[in-house]
């Protein structure tokens, strides 16, 4: 077992589920937060700390570091939102790893597979993300870029497609899809995880996380439907950019299923939670 990991969004939906997984490697696992504030996890608990997190490293020094923490936002409206994109995934990773200060850290980067299509980086985000990976590049750390696909799982709040469908089937409300064909790709963030965990998984090369479900939006309603037994209208309105399609070559895939799960068992656990949060 490795003695600490340092981590950043243990707080986000990914973050809640790998928690656990990285306490079955590592002796400690610490998360920073914005505004100097750190939380100390072990098996037996959290001890919150409100000091000084520059100091936390020296008692507890790290074997790696994980990215998770992001703000999202590929279209910015103003300059705030620009500077909250700055903020959060550049000068908070880059100070933290400034006071860390190891150059055998090695430093694993999770970002959206946004950043695959067509090799183009094109907005705020996508830029913010390369950054950060080639700042630390260029002081010789190891660092590895994952790309994550669409994510759904107990607990999430997002508002993503997987519960906003299932919602609407639920609630017996139409699903509005867009006129083209969508395509997307599934993960329970359960598996996320366990493809995460433990470390001699993760190439220093980029790599993604890549479930063996892809489907199109129309498919995956009907699919949840079937699954709840429960029919509700399909409205096609308008096209949207089918992103996945828009990848390029994907780098290697490390995707591990953590329980053995096929889709449709973990479709109907998520949705018995919002049956019943």
């Amino acid at each position: 077992m490795l003695s600490v990991a340092a981590v950043t969004g243990l707080t986000g939906f990914l973050g809640r589920h790998l928690l656990p997984s990285l306490l079955a490697e590592y002796k400690y696992v610490i998360n920073y937060s914005r505004g100097g504030r750190y939380t100390l996890y072990t098996a037996n608990g959290a001890a919150p700390h409100s000091g000084d997190s520059s100091t936390v490293h020296k008692n507890y020094p790290p074997n790696v570091f994980y990215n998770l923490a992001t703000y999202y936002n590929s279209t910015p409206k103003n300059l705030s939102e620009m500077m909250a994109i700055t903020e959060a995934n550049i000068i908070f990773p880059l100070n933290i790893l400034n006071v860390i200060d190891n150059p055998n850290l090695r430093i694993v980067n999770l970002c959206s597979y946004l950043q695959l299509q067509n090799k183009k980086l094109d907005n705020p985000y996508e830029l913010s993300k390369e950054y950060f990976k080639v700042t630390m590049q260029r002081t010789s750390q190891d660092v590895s870029n994952v790309f994550l696909f669409d994510t759904f799982g107990k607990n999430d709040t997002r508002n993503k497609v997987v519960d906003v469908f299932i919602q609407r089937i639920l609630s017996g409300n139409p699903i509005v899809i867009p006129n083209n064909k969508i395509l997307i790709n599934l993960s329970d963030a359960t598996d996320v995880c366990a493809s995460l965990a433990p470390l001699q998984r993760i190439p220093l090369a980029d790599s993604c996380i890549r479930s063996p479900f892809t489907t199109s939006l129309f498919d995956l309603a009907k699919k949840l439907m079937e699954l709840l037994h429960k029919k509700v209208e399909i409205i096609s309105n308008g096209e949207k950019c089918c992103h996945y399609s828009n990848c390029e070559k994907l780098p290697v895939n490390i995707f591990k299923s953590a329980n053995n799960e096929d889709i449709s068992e973990q479709l109907l656990r998520r949705a018995h939670d919002i049956r019943s949060p």
